[in-house]
């Protein structure tokens, strides 16, 4: 039993010891146009390298949607 806790203590302790790196989202970076979208509606985003960016919905040319963006 004295083992098992054993175990359980180091493993606890060496993971919480280890940093882990959280990677960016570097795949947003671009234009985007939405797939799925209501009928007669086209929604874009254009996302740039400092994780900010613009969104924005057009219906017959007409702007029915804007949103800034910005990624943390």
């Amino acid at each position: 039993m004295r083992i098992l806790i054993l175990f359980f203590t180091c493993t606890l302790l060496f993971s919480c010891l280890q940093e882990k790196k959280i990677k960016k989202p570097t795949w947003l970076f671009g234009k985007w146009k939405r797939i799925y979208n209501e009928a007669k509606k086209r929604t874009y985003e254009f996302w740039e390298n400092d994780f900010s960016g613009i969104g924005f919905s057009l219906q017959k040319n007409d702007t029915v949607f804007k949103e800034v963006l910005h990624h943390y």
